[in-house]
């Protein structure tokens, strides 16, 4: 990996973290937390590090915190809460708080600020007790149950136990029968049907081998290890490793690597960090780790990212932290020897 490719380190003080925001606003760029970390997760580290949270660093710039927000709170009232419940009413939408919540998040929000709760938020606006009720779960069906699913639909047509078809009658169906035996193809077998004459087969799974040095090329190159991730770009690592592992959670462990993945920072890839304290280790800088965190605190935030601890990020690294201290307290007493020379 090309270390030049990639933003490099900054150092922050009070001043850089206000001049940056600044130079945002005066761009038109957004300032919500959410947006400032994405593009620069560094200023907002050390945003957050230096003025205590996000807010006072706005604040300290003299904005006001309600006005960098995708949605102010200041345009919400308690009307137009009782407004909005209404529209989703009148639209027969569902209005339970989760099923408003993906609809309108913000309303949620609003709606315990304002009134302390959704549910009193809700019956202010005249909606029954029951309309915000989440429905029950749906109960789901037995072994014998799913047995005899099965067989009835096989014998229709069995065409219709491939797995498309069998979720567009019931989209509970396959997820019920890896429920229940672990496996879609465990279920069929249960119901006395070859799974491999009834579901089309693409490409074999890969060896188990194979399977192990996918998932360790992929954690190496520093890329996303998580499940969604994995389904999205590596689809057949994903299925080889549930067909030869169980799950992708044992397939990722047997290959030695932690369980759940951490999620990759866009600018400091795990092997970024690692790269870059060896190179500030053959500087000489000093990698004690209250110096460090003043003096790199994007790389610091990374190292505790994935390793949870800095001394930890350090082993990694291949760096003895001993040694470190040592180097440090070296580097201190020359500072102080060179204070008195010039005295």
């Amino acid at each position: 990996m090309d270390y030049k490719k990639i933003r490099r380190h900054q150092h922050w003080d009070r001043c850089d973290v206000l001049d940056a925001l600044d130079q945002r606003r005066r761009q038109g760029k957004p300032l919500n937390c959410k947006a400032v970390e994405h593009d620069n997760c560094g200023l907002c580290h050390a945003a957050k590090e230096i003025f205590g949270s996000y807010r006072k660093a706005i604040e300290a710039l003299g904005l006001d915190y309600d006005s960098v927000l995708l949605v102010p709170s200041d345009v919400w009232s308690r009307q137009r809460i009782i407004e909005r419940f209404h529209a989703l009413k009148q639209q027969g939408a569902d209005l339970w708080m989760a099923a408003t919540r993906r609809r309108e998040p913000y309303l949620v929000l609003m709606a315990r600020k304002y009134f302390g709760s959704y549910a009193k938020a809700a019956l202010a606006a005249g909606i029954d007790a029951a309309a915000i009720k989440a429905p029950p779960r749906p109960v789901l069906l037995t072994a014998e149950q799913i047995v005899e699913t099965l067989q009835r639909l096989g014998r229709q047509d069995v065409s219709n136990l491939r797995p498309s078809a069998l979720e567009a009658r019931d989209a509970r169906l396959v997820p019920t029968c890896k429920a229940r035996f672990g496996s879609y193809r465990l279920a069929m077998t249960a119901a006395g049907f070859d799974y491999e004459k009834i579901v089309p087969v693409g490409r074999p799974p890969m060896r188990h081998q194979e399977v192990l040095r996918s998932l360790r090329e992929i954690d190496s190159c520093g890329d996303d290890l998580r499940l969604s991730a994995v389904k999205r770009a590596h689809g057949r690592v994903l299925y080889s490793a549930r067909r030869r592992f169980g799950t992708y959670r044992k397939a990722v462990q047997a290959a030695g690597l932690g369980y759940p993945p951490k999620k990759p920072l866009h600018h400091w890839p795990w092997p970024l960090v690692l790269q870059r304290l060896r190179e500030l280790h053959q500087q000489g800088e000093n990698l004690e780790r209250a110096a460090f965190a003043r003096n790199h605190v994007p790389l610091y935030a990374a190292a505790i990212h994935y390793y949870r601890s800095y001394v930890g990020a350090v082993g990694e690294a291949g760096l003895n932290y001993r040694d470190i201290l040592k180097h440090a307290r070296q580097l201190e007493l020359r500072s102080v020897q060179r204070t008195e020379t010039a005295a």
